[in-house]
C-alpha cells in the first residue's frame, strides 16, 4: 500500500479580532519568527480543495503548492520586500491621479473661468459630468483590466489621461471644458479600483487593509504638495504671453506621463512574472513565489 506524503502541521491560528474594540484591533500580535506562519485555507479541507483548484493555464500554476509551509520571519520579509517593490510605487502613482484631479480648483484661483469667459454655473457643471463619468468608468474599466491584464491597462490610462490632462493648456471655451471634463472622469475613473484589485494579487485580506490606508494617505499628500506647485507654477502667467493656469495644466500632465510611462515597466504581470529582458534575476526567488 502506497504511503501518503508527509505534510507538516499549519501554523497556530491568529487571533480573531474582529470582535475587538476599533482600537485594540491595531495592536500587533507577537509571533515567534521560526514558528511555522501558514494558516488554514480551503486547501486543507479535501472536500473543498477539489473546487478551488486553479486552471492549467494560470499563470502561477508552476508556483501553488497547498503543502508549503513557511516562518513568520520568511513571511515578514516577503511582505516587507512587496511593501519597497510594489505599494511604493502604487503611492506615486496615487499622487500623480490626484495631481491631475484637483488641480482645476487650483487653476480657478488664476482667473480660469474669465479667461475662458465661463461661470460658476459651467464650471459647477464641468465638476459634475467629470465625477458622473469617474463613476461609470469604473466597471467597464475593470472588465478592460481582467482582460488585458492591470499591469498593463493601468499605465495605459495613465498615460492617456496625462495626455489629455496637458491639453488643457489648449482650451478654448465652454465645449472644449467640459469635453476635456468628461473624457478625463472616464480616463481617471478606473484607476482606483484596477489599482485594489492589482494589489490584491500580492497581499492577504489581512495586509491589504493597511496598505489601503497608505495608499490613500497619498490623497492628502498631493493636497499639501500641489498646493506648493500651483503657487509657483501660476506665477508663469505671461510666460510666452500665455496664463498661468495653462501652464500648471501642461507641466503636471507632463510629469504624470512621466510616471505611466515607468510604470509600465515598474508593475509585473504577477508574483511569479517579475523577470523581464531588463530584470533577468526578477525581484522574487523561487522560495518568496511560493510563499505568495
Amino acid at each position: 500500500m502506497k504511503k501518503a506524503p508527509y505534510i507538516a502541521p499549519l501554523g497556530v491560528p491568529l487571533e480573531d479580532k474582529t470582535n475587538l474594540p476599533f482600537w485594540k484591533r491595531f495592536r500587533r500580535t507577537k509571533v515567534d519568527p521560526d514558528a511555522i506562519a501558514t494558516q488554514e485555507s480551503v486547501y486543507d479541507d479535501p472536500t473543498l480543495a477539489k473546487y478551488y483548484q486553479p486552471r492549467s493555464d494560470w499563470e502561477n500554476i508552476h508556483r501553488f503548492d497547498p503543502a508549503a509551509r513557511w516562518t513568520w520571519g520568511e513571511e515578514k520579509a516577503v511582505v516587507r520586500k512587496v511593501d519597497w517593490r510594489i505599494m511604493a510605487w502604487i503611492f506615486i502613482m496615487f499622487f500623480s491621479l490626484d495631481l491631475d484631479r484637483s488641480n482645476l480648483s487650483q487653476a480657478n484661483t488664476d482667473n480660469f473661468l474669465p479667461d475662458l469667459g465661463l461661470n460658476t454655473n459651467d464650471y459647477n457643471l464641468g465638476n459634475a459630468l467629470f465625477r458622473g463619468s469617474f463613476l461609470i468608468a469604473e466597471l467597464p474599466s475593470q472588465l478592460i483590466s481582467k482582460r488585458l491584464g492591470p499591469d498593463r491597462w493601468i499605465p495605459i490610462q495613465m498615460c492617456a489621461w496625462s495626455i489629455l490632462a496637458a491639453s488643457q493648456f489648449w482650451l478654448t471655451g465652454k465645449t472644449s471644458f467640459l469635453l476635456c471634463r468628461v473624457f478625463l472622469g472616464f480616463l481617471q475613473g478606473g484607476f482606483i479600483p484596477d489599482v485594489i484589485l492589482y494589489l490584491s494579487y500580492f497581499y492577504t485580506k489581512y495586509e491589504l487593509p493597511l496598505r489601503l490606508a497608505i495608499f490613500w494617505v497619498s490623497n492628502h499628500f498631493c493636497d499639501i504638495v500641489s498646493s506648493f506647485l500651483a503657487t509657483g507654477l501660476l506665477k508663469m502667467r505671461g510666460v510666452a504671453g500665455k496664463e498661468g493656469w495653462r501652464w500648471l495644466f501642461l507641466i503636471e500632465g507632463i510629469f504624470t506621463l512621466i510616471i505611466g510611462i515607468i510604470t509600465f515597466f515598474l508593475l509585473p504581470a504577477s508574483p511569479t512574472q517579475t523577470k523581464t529582458s531588463y530584470r533577468p534575476h526578477g525581484w522574487f526567488t523561487e522560495r518568496e513565489e511560493i510563499i505568495m
